[in-house]
């Protein structure tokens, strides 16, 4: 008779253990769900954001961009961005920093070329705008223009990049000065010490100093770019 009462309590606390279990592993299968289901709904906002942005991008869209006008294109899927400045003068428009085997190279491009090299490249280029109007700085353009075939130094993806050299030119224009890489690498380390070089900091510039307060697409792939001989002090 004892023995049966111990064979039914340790029944009992088997029972038990199992349901406990079940319990634990239901409350964990209802944690994770809900863990799942927050950060599902929280990137709804981010989600519409960005479908409103690039609306609001896509569905504008600008013959060319103006001398000296801020350019960039996505890369990796929007997680990075590759800049440029618009220069005029026919094919090769547009004034960008590549890596060029480890070296910061400025160099001349074609739209298409500005918009193949990377992972995850796309074919839109963005443009500096005021409303739908394109807004640049011939200045910017001829510092831009001033350094094609320079390097840079060594490509660093952080403190060496496309961006560093699209704000370099900004703040030479908007100083009076010639581009000087030098001054142009101690304001990007000051920036990253403060964790402040990316493109938003980069549109801020574009924003004071140009008054660009929207982005739009450049449809480049059906009109010309603009000769630089006609504005006074961009030659090519």
């Amino acid at each position: 008779m004892e023995e049966e009462k111990v064979k039914a309590a340790g029944k009992e606390k088997v029972k038990a253990a199992g349901k406990e279990n079940s319990n634990d592993t239901a409350k964990n299968l209802l944690k994770a769900a809900g863990v799942f289901t927050l950060l599902f709904a929280a990137q709804f906002p981010v989600r519409a954001a960005i479908n409103t942005i690039k609306g609001n991008y896509i569905d504008a869209k600008v013959a060319t961009p103006a001398l000296g006008s801020v350019l960039y294109r996505d890369l990796g899927a929007g997680f990075m961005e590759h800049s440029g400045i618009y220069v005029g003068g026919g094919e090769n428009c547009i004034a960008e920093l590549q890596n060029d085997n480890g070296e910061s190279i400025i160099k001349l491009v074609t739209p298409e070329v500005f918009t193949s090299v990377g992972v995850g490249a796309t074919s839109t280029i963005y443009v500096s705008c005021k409303g739908d109007t394109p807004v640049g700085d011939p200045e910017v353009a001829r510092r831009a223009l001033s350094m094609a075939g320079q390097d840079l130094g060594r490509y660093d993806l952080l403190m060496n990049n496309c961006h560093m050299f699209v704000y370099g030119c900004l703040k030479a224009a908007e100083a009076g000065e010639e581009f000087d890489p030098d001054k142009m690498h101690r304001i990007t380390r000051d920036h990253w010490a403060r964790m402040e070089m990316s493109l938003a900091n980069l549109k801020h510039e574009a924003e004071k100093n140009l008054k660009a307060c929207d982005w739009r697409v450049w449809d480049w792939q059906n009109n010309p770019g603009i000769a630089r001989d006609a504005v006074p002090g961009i030659t090519g």
